[in-house]
């Protein structure tokens, strides 16, 4: 791997020297280098073939496509390298022309003797033609190669992404709002008890959750059954789980009353689906296209984002809005907390490194559902109730485990959608 890296690099020194020679129409420096670019890998893999049989390890696989080159790498020397000698071969033609009109009008005898030297250089001139026509057909070769493994890849890819769109579909469907039952569960719980005027007493700052909401999700813990505050006990416990998040990651207005946490919750799993969907339909689309469009080439080679240091200016190509679209689904379903946040609280020591916990959406929806399960049992509590709050916990907590799997699977294909080798 080592030395493949380093003829990496030095063949991409060389393709750069190439490129400079043709910017100064030098067409023939430039082939030169190409042709040596060619002949150093081949000399490469005859010394690795030679090495391991000395060393009586076994020999790379006798694979006449295999030049040890990357491929991307190989395609661009190829294509350019037939450029460069068709470039030369036309501006030889045309000096031909020139200096045989210019004999010619000098002299007629000596028309018979410009017809004998020329035929050398029409040889030469068709040789030279049929060596560009060899190039440029290993070149597409090469080129219909790379892009059947890229798609062959793609494809492979993409299967458990389409087999997760079809289990998913019911399972979101049926976890849409599953929470309601267990804040329902609770806000009845504290009308029976007469405690539902506590309820707005108001939110806790989420940036002094330290010792204060510690405190008061313990005390409120232990008078729920008897003082009725059971939707308290939710908040206070929701407000040291958010000690963990960054701050203002969940406004404290959502904490208000159970009508505002289900429509907070709500929210914010409208909004999975929505980038999720999105994020399924636009890599499901490109993966299906295996070669793109000009306009896309185009919209590439000017992308303000990935093409920045080139000199692109204009909006984000494809690839760039997949990259931006996967990003945005991930804040959806996780929450990364840096080093430097944990740090400062005194728990954690390098601040370069982070934390990924699930989206307050599933974290607060979990810790309703625990706390709506602590009343069962109680007087007005049926046990068909109670079941019911355990199976939906149990599917909530399973579907985030599997959007956890889909989303390992959309990141390895927005991978070799965009940078296959």
């Amino acid at each position: 791997m080592e030395n493949k890296e380093a003829q990496r690099l030095l063949l991409m020194a060389r393709n750069g020297r190439a490129a400079i020679c043709f910017l100064r129409q030098n067409f023939k420096d430039a082939a030169n280098v190409y042709r040596g670019s060619l002949t150093l890998a081949a000399d490469n893999m005859r010394k690795l073939a030679e090495s391991a049989a000395i060393s009586n390890k076994n020999p790379p696989p006798s694979n006449t496509n295999d030049t040890g080159i990357d491929p991307l790498q190989e395609l661009h020397i190829l294509h350019n390298l037939a450029d460069a000698q068709s470039r030369m071969f036309t501006m030889a033609a045309a000096a031909s022309t020139a200096s045989t009109e210019t004999t010619t009008m000098t002299t007629s005898s000596s028309s018979s003797s410009t017809a004998s030297t020329s035929q050398p250089y029409t040889q030469n001139h068709l040789l030279g033609q049929l060596h560009v026509h060899k190039l440029q057909s290993r070149a597409k070769r090469l080129e219909r190669r790379y892009s059947m493994v890229r798609q062959i890849s793609v494809e492979v890819a993409l299967r458990p992404v389409t087999e997760f769109r079809k289990s998913l579909q019911k399972e979101l469907e049926a976890a849409s709002g599953c929470w309601q039952s267990a804040l329902a569960k609770i806000k009845t719980f504290d009308d029976d008890k007469g405690s539902s005027s506590s309820l707005s007493s108001g939110p806790l700052r989420s940036s002094t959750v330290a010792s204060s909401s510690s405190s008061s999700s313990v005390s409120s813990a232990s008078n729920r059954f008897s003082g009725g505050q059971l939707f308290h006990s939710l908040v206070g416990r929701c407000h040291a789980m958010m000690a963990n998040y960054p701050m203002g990651v969940v406004n404290a207005s959502a904490f208000v009353k159970p009508a505002a946490l289900s429509a907070r919750l709500h929210r914010d799993f409208s909004d999975l689906l929505e980038v999720r969907e999105r994020l399924v339909e636009t890599l499901t689309t490109a993966g299906q296209n295996p070669t793109p469009a000009d306009s896309d080439v185009k919209a590439k080679g000017n992308c303000g984002t990935c093409a920045k240091h080139l000199g692109g200016k204009g909006p984000p190509c494809s690839h760039c809005q997949m990259e931006q679209l996967l990003k945005q689904y991930t804040r959806n379903l996780f929450c990364e907390t840096g080093g430097q946040h944990l740090r400062r609280q005194g728990r954690f020591d390098d601040a370069t490194a982070y934390v990924r916990r699930p989206a307050p959406l599933f974290s607060i929806a979990s810790a309703t559902f625990d706390v709506a399960r602590s009343v069962n049992g109680s007087r007005g509590s049926t046990n068909e109730e109670a079941a019911n709050l355990v199976s939906l916990q149990n599917h909530w907590n399973k579907l985030y485990s599997t959007l956890k799997k889909e989303h390992d699977a959309l990141r390895e294909v927005r991978v070799y959608i965009t940078c296959v080798a």
